[in-house]
């Protein structure tokens, strides 16, 4: 009884632990195999039929140079997602990306709402994983989310710079817009000065034709009328 004790002990010792199923790695998995898909078939109808691909293409996959390179496996993109510095994110990381990325920042309060950390950002890729909003989002919303997530897989997190570029566009569109405001403001305000001017120059000359008519007038009454009709004479000798 004693030896089948430690024969029990001993297997269970080298045999494999049961393991609780990561549901979130699951589908984090099931999104990164949905993106690698998606490449595979724009890497597919670039090669034979350009005109289709361009006109049916989706978010970064209409860059030829990217679906010109055949896709790694989805194996291959849970490793290099793995090592993206973005898959650590805290739900506050994940919210201030969200609120610097433009078309993003109405999803950041349902960040916090549902507990989404940066390593299951690619699980949002999966259409059927939409419930886990729960406010509904409109279509065209979550085709930007879905850009989104698409960069930060294939492309890394956003540096310094590119996170203060959305405040930075900002700021220069107003300062565009305060510029052209000026513009038109000073166009006007010199074209009205211009036909004051104008006037101002028309009424000088209407003012001197009538002096100049008035004193015509008087002329001709300072005239004598003898001097008016008189005829030359002849002188004879």
């Amino acid at each position: 009884m004693g030896n089948m004790s430690t024969l029990s002990r001993f297997c269970t010792g080298i045999g494999p632990a049961l393991e609780t199923p990561d549901y979130n790695k699951y589908e984090t998995l099931r999104g990164l195999t949905t993106l690698s898909q998606e490449w595979m078939k724009f890497h597919k109808l670039f090669e034979v039929d350009q005109i289709r691909f361009y006109s049916s293409c989706r978010h970064l996959f209409c860059d030829p140079h990217l679906v010109a390179h055949q896709p790694p496996d989805p194996q291959t993109l849970a490793v290099a997602w793995t090592n993206n510095a973005a898959h650590n994110w805290s739900e506050n990381e994940v919210s201030g990306w969200l609120k610097t990325h433009i078309g993003l920042a109405g999803f950041e309060p349902l960040i916090h709402v549902n507990q989404i950390t940066g390593d299951v950002l690619p699980s949002l890729l999966l259409r059927e994983q939409r419930h886990a909003f729960e406010v509904p989002i409109p279509v065209d919303s979550l085709d930007v989310l879905e850009r989104g997530i698409t960069e930060l897989i294939l492309l890394g997190p956003p540096s310094r710079l590119s996170l203060q570029l959305p405040v930075a566009v900002m700021s220069v569109s107003v300062v565009v817009i305060l510029c052209v405001c000026w513009m038109v403001t000073h166009c006007y305000l010199s074209s009205r000065r211009a036909r004051q001017n104008r006037l101002s120059w028309l009424d000088l000359q209407k003012t001197r034709l009538t002096e100049l008519h008035d004193r015509m007038c008087s002329l001709d009454s300072e005239i004598p009328d003898f001097a008016l009709s008189a005829t030359p004479t002849k002188v004879s000798f």
